[in-house]
């Protein structure tokens, strides 16, 4: 079986905003974020406030 599959790439905020994009979508198994250390440990540090 074949499915399509769509790929956004969204940029801005050290990679905060996808993190926020991909926290708030729908659960359903569908939904992937491909990040980098920045994006899971240091922007905590860097960054006052990150929305979740």
């Amino acid at each position: 079986m074949n499915s399509a599959f769509v790929i956004e790439n969204w940029s801005g905020a050290g990679g905060n905003l996808s993190a926020e994009i991909v926290a708030k979508a729908r659960p359903d198994g569908r939904t992937l974020l491909l990040g980098t250390v920045g994006t899971a440990v240091t922007n905590q540090y860097l960054y006052r406030n990150i929305s979740s």
